[in-house]
């Protein structure tokens, strides 16, 4: 049996964050006189979609009123609230998978994209970019005893320069919101008869597990590395045109032209207040327990655990939605040496879409091996540890994070808030964000393809509803 406080709690006011509605409202940018049929249908059914789940959609064609400088293609997708804008970086027809965006970003402050891709192939839009990413592997086969690598990079490249024209090599590029990234591999063979054989294969920038082409069977044959690099590619960029033209797996991209450049606020949108607070007074006999355990989420809209790695791979994203624990104060109403433990069921996870909540527990986490990852804390500190109604309180929790057997230090800054619910009911929200900064090193897990370091960090946010153990 858990211990108890007992006081009274006289004309208090307090914000009752579950009760609280977000104002937002999704923007979606078309282009009718140019968009497929089958993009603006599918815009029709994500829009009746978010509507389903009480997200106002606006969809905007710039044919008439114009575009952001930012929109660089449609659809062009921007979810807002009063935080600011956050720029929807997946596929339109996932409708899933951008409501797991929202669910993930709508509590997050706004983040610039600002980041470098290197030796790149960049093909120019109006506004936008098309990136070119490669990924070339060492060649295998009956290679020279005089092989050299970088004359043998010199060839490829000159290659790929004349395959991929209009398309130019950049070793350096800003990227920016307005521009979208395709990911092409190149496995080279060296044969016996002095030909060369290059297969090749093309990733979305949103799904690295599954190829959106590949040419294995017949790959492009040459007489030099050069030449079958150059077939290769020429092979690659046809089919990253097509795809941009008539994908119906939602990476079609129509370039805005000639579009007129408003800004956003000559957009009129409705103006989007913060979540206001609600008083509720005149309640009595509050008890504080010792022992919490997990209530479940904040509220419907709120994953318990929300995770993505940085820019730009933000779109690789989910959520964990079953997650058990509790925490134990040894003084009432004080976090200074409190203990915790939480347990999360690994299979529970939802990257809003089925093939890649499959392969992420599959050929990443092991979900039948490790079935589940735990967090302990150690150490709790601050200033003022004092958990009170109407206050949150701050602390640094230090806490190891156990995944797929493997075990590594965190610290997080944790915000604790007690209220009550709408049934009067005495609850306790923890809301705490924190980053696993070595992935593959920690827990020799390799992230999806990208910048080393936006891969190989992994961001959590926790957002936990808790009451006291009965």
């Amino acid at each position: 049996m858990p211990k108890y406080i007992t006081f009274l709690v006289l004309l208090l006011s307090f914000s009752t964050i579950a009760q609280q509605k977000i104002d937002e409202e999704l923007i979606i940018f078309v282009q009718k006189t140019t968009d497929s049929p089958f993009t603006l249908d599918n815009i029709k059914a994500l829009e009746a979609y978010m509507l389903e789940r009480n997200i106002t959609t606006k969809i905007i064609d710039i044919d008439k009123i114009g575009a952001p400088k930012e929109v660089g293609y449609t659809p062009f997708i921007v979810y807002r609230n009063h935080i600011g804008r956050k720029i929807f970086k997946g596929r339109y027809t996932s409708h899933k998978r951008l409501l797991n965006f929202i669910r993930t970003v709508r509590r997050l402050p706004i983040e610039e994209v600002n980041y470098k891709e290197e030796n790149v192939f960049v093909w120019k839009q109006e506004r936008s970019n098309l990136v070119l990413k490669l990924k070339i592997t060492d060649p295998q086969g009956n290679l020279p005893k005089n092989f050299n690598a970088n004359k043998f990079k010199k060839e490829y490249l000159k290659g790929l320069t004349k395959g991929f024209a209009p398309a130019t090599y950049q070793k350096n590029i800003a990227v920016s919101s307005s521009d979208e990234l395709m990911y092409c591999s190149f496995y080279p063979y060296l044969a016996e008869d002095g030909k060369v054989y290059i297969s090749s294969e093309i990733h979305s920038h949103y799904d690295c597990h599954t190829a959106i082409y590949q040419q294995f069977e017949t790959a492009a044959v040459g007489n030099s590395v050069s030449e079958a690099f150059t077939l290769a590619a020429k092979n690659s960029l046809t089919e990253i045109q097509r795809q941009v033209l008539e994908s119906t797996a939602g990476d079609a991209m129509n370039y805005t032209k000639n579009t007129n450049t408003v800004t956003w606020e000559a957009l009129k949108l409705k103006p989007l207040k913060a979540p206001e607070k609600s008083s509720q007074t005149a309640f009595t006999e509050i008890e504080f327990p010792t022992e919490w355990m997990v209530a479940g989420p904040l509220d419907e809209s709120t994953p318990i655990i929300a995770f993505n790695f940085p820019a730009p791979l933000r779109h690789y994203g989910g959520e964990l939605k079953s997650t058990t624990g509790n925490i134990n104060l040894s003084a009432v109403q004080n976090l200074e040496t409190a203990t915790g433990k939480f347990v999360v069921d690994v299979a529970s996870i939802d990257m809003g879409e089925g093939d890649l909540t499959q392969a992420v527990t599959e050929s990443m986490l092991y979900v039948d091996k490790y079935p589940n990852a735990t967090l302990v804390f150690k150490k709790i500190s601050g200033d003022d540890l004092k958990l009170s109604l109407g206050n949150i309180t701050t602390a640094i929790v230090e806490a190891d994070l156990t995944m797929l057997d493997k075990t590594a230090s965190i610290t997080t800054t944790a915000q604790f808030e007690p209220f009550l619910d709408e049934n009067g009911a005495l609850r306790l929200h923890i809301y705490a964000q924190f980053s696993v900064n070595d992935l593959e090193g920690s827990y020799t897990v390799a992230g999806p393809d990208g910048p080393a370091d936006a891969k190989n960090k992994l961001l959590f946010r926790i957002n936990v509803l808790m009451k006291g153990k009965e």
